[in-house]
């Protein structure tokens, strides 16, 4: 996959994201609505319950299957910018990792490029251009 691929893919992901949780909320709304079915039709008769479960019947374990699938894509599916910080951290931790100049580096400068990152990273946050 070359990077024009993943940039559109990583693009792509918000999108994603927000229709797995619109499917997962329309497969909540289905669960509860037939479970209020369920509990109404119960107390009438016992042929109208058997009617409503028969009516839910195909439905039933599909939403559940949805449901569930959904649930753990919305959790699993990084938003763009998650998925940004990770592939620009993992290529900064791998360059690191095999670098010897990088490794050899004193500990004061270090000390000083991350207080300069968080100083950075606080004047983004307070013009509002950047947030967690």
């Amino acid at each position: 996959m070359n990077g024009y691929e993943q940039l559109y893919w990583l693009t792509r992901l918000d999108s994603v994201k927000d229709m797995v949780w619109a499917i997962f909320g329309f497969s909540v709304a289905f669960v509860v609505i037939y479970l209020i079915g369920l509990a109404c039709a119960a107390c009438e008769s016992e042929n109208t319950l058997k009617n409503w479960k028969a009516a839910f019947k195909p439905w039933k374990w599909a939403a559940y299957s949805l449901l569930v699938i959904n649930l753990l894509l919305g959790v699993f599916i990084p938003s763009k910018s998650d998925a940004l910080l990770i592939m620009g951290a993992g290529t900064v931790l791998e360059y690191v990792e095999t670098n010897k100049d990088l490794q050899t580096l004193p500990d004061k400068a270090v000390e000083a490029l991350t207080e300069w990152s968080d100083n950075f990273l606080e004047e983004q946050r307070k013009k509002g251009q950047y947030r967690d």
